[in-house]
């Protein structure tokens, strides 16, 4: 007796599935197409409608309700907003995107706006502070003294006694080495 290989089942059935998704990616291929064709027609337009074919010459027969979402599923995953008209209209916008776009491109361009004047602001700050610096070098010899014209003024932390004392006790540990 001829037993029934449930394996063979299997890899028929997915076997199947595989060429399902194959037919229905090549018509996605086709709603991806007419986008493209109306984004660049009317740039005003960030619409267009898709009717599900009924069957398509050259592909086996499909149910049409499982490839509408299919469409529709890949679609929203590419973030297009999408509402069908059953049985099988298919509406498709990308108006969202452009708003979005639009208002992320405003605020790259105020973030570039700021920066520009920011560096502008320092560059002023840098101009002024080398006037400033020039100023000082002119009168150099005002504001700079040598070390050792140094002399200390009365009232220093230390005494000059305790100074004294603390050169006597390091000199008494020298001695002892």
């Amino acid at each position: 007796m001829n037993q029934l290989n449930m394996r063979e089942l299997f890899v028929q059935k997915e076997s199947r599935e595989r060429q399902k998704l194959k037919y229905y990616n090549q018509i996605l291929e086709r709603v991806h197409n007419k986008i493209r064709a109306t984004s660049k027609m009317d740039v005003d337009n960030m619409y267009c409608y898709y009717l599900v074919p009924e069957f398509v010459l050259a592909l086996p027969s499909y149910n049409q309700a499982e490839l509408t979402t299919f469409i529709v599923t890949s679609l929203e995953k590419n973030g297009f907003k999408v509402m069908v008209t059953p049985p099988n209209l298919i509406f498709i916008t990308w108006f969202h995107f452009s708003e979005e776009y639009e208002l992320t491109r405003r605020l790259i361009e105020d973030e570039i706006r700021s920066r520009e004047e920011e560096r502008i602001q320092r560059e002023k700050d840098a101009e002024a502070a080398e006037i400033d610096v020039g100023a000082v070098e002119k009168n150099k010899g005002a504001y700079i003294k040598k070390v050792t014209d140094y002399s200390p003024r009365a009232g220093l932390v230390y005494s000059s006694d305790a100074l004294e004392r603390l050169q006597e006790k390091m000199n008494s540990l020298k001695t002892m080495e």
